[in-house]
């Protein structure tokens, strides 16, 4: 009795941790196998792996938080490949051959058609934390217009 009060005390606590990234507001320990399973059965969805806090004061620290975001897009990245195979594309939004679909300063992309996924590390602005997701091109966090959203950017950063 005190042995399972103990695993369920254990547990939510577990559930409650923030996980190992630093200004961590969300962590999905989810394995990549089933992550990639679980967007092939609802490729509608999403798959959060892991988001920041927002950065809203000057002492945040952004850089540091960024690079250990981006090692876990990297860790992720490795995971999905050793299941999927080499990305078809894997770069920044600032690339010509960006894919259109794709919403994040960096993607790494597998598949074609509808078996298409997406690894993403993502930060909007400072009001919003940073995410590293795994996503289709039809999940709702997606780009559905005709144009891809960095298009003026790239366009802009160019001149």
């Amino acid at each position: 009795m005190i042995l399972g009060i103990a695993c369920l005390v254990g547990i939510a606590l577990l559930l409650r941790s923030p996980g190992p990234l630093p200004h961590n507001a969300f962590y999905n320990p989810i394995s990549a196998a089933d992550a990639i399973n679980s967007l092939r059965q609802a490729p509608e969805t999403d798959m959060v792996f892991a988001v920041s806090r927002g950065f809203w004061s000057e002492g945040s620290q952004f850089d540091s938080v960024y690079a250990a975001y981006e090692k876990h897009f990297e860790k992720r990245r490795g995971e999905i490949t050793a299941i999927l195979g080499a990305p078809t594309f894997d770069g920044h939004w600032m690339q010509e051959s960006y894919p259109l679909f794709a919403i994040g300063e960096r993607v790494a992309v597998w598949g074609g058609g509808d078996d298409t996924l997406y690894l993403r590390i993502h930060h909007e602005d400072k009001e919003v934390g940073i995410e590293v997701s795994l996503l289709t091109p039809r999940s709702p966090n997606s780009n559905h217009e005709p144009e891809s959203p960095y298009e003026g950017l790239r366009k802009y950063a160019s001149r």
